[in-house]
């Protein structure tokens, strides 16, 4: 019996530790990832505008896309047509955003990367470049999120 409570008592200080330690941990990082929020904010809803090619002619499609944010990471996804693309991506300590784009059906094997910068009214300019798989080739160009405010009529 001595023994169980000799392994008590050296336990019992150790999670103690381990849970406080948990603690600490999980709130530094929710306090930094809700500063980076606070600084630099682009989870909305958006209208992209972007140069693709189809038939072998440069192109500017536009699409919906939703982006969301968790502290420096952004996720989200463009739907144009019966395709739609799924966005992974970080904010950099100046707010730019960089990340990969690949397609969402694994049949469709398009993807690339983006780089972006927030404009003074909030909507994202940059470029994209990538492998398009229905030509074949590398392309890229310029790549637009315009912000979409919610109105209600």
């Amino acid at each position: 019996m001595d023994i169980l409570i000799n392994v008590w008592d050296n336990l019992y200080p150790a999670i103690i530790g381990g849970v406080l330690t948990w603690i600490y941990t999980k709130l530094k990082s929710y306090i930094e990832r809700k500063k980076v929020e606070k600084k630099f904010f682009y989870g909305n809803k958006y209208i992209t505008k972007f140069e693709d090619l189809v038939n072998g002619e440069k192109v500017v499609s536009i699409a919906p896309a939703v982006l969301e944010q968790r502290g420096g990471k952004i996720s989200g996804s463009t739907i144009l047509g019966d395709r739609s693309w799924i966005l992974n991506g970080h904010i950099t300590k100046m707010g730019y955003l960089y990340g990969e784009y690949y397609a969402e059906r694994e049949s469709d094997g398009g993807f690339g990367n983006f780089f972006l910068e927030a404009t003074d009214n909030g909507d994202l300019e940059g470029l994209w470049s990538g492998f398009d798989s229905r030509n074949n080739e590398i392309c890229s160009g310029r790549y637009t999120f315009m912000k979409v405010t919610d109105c209600f009529i």
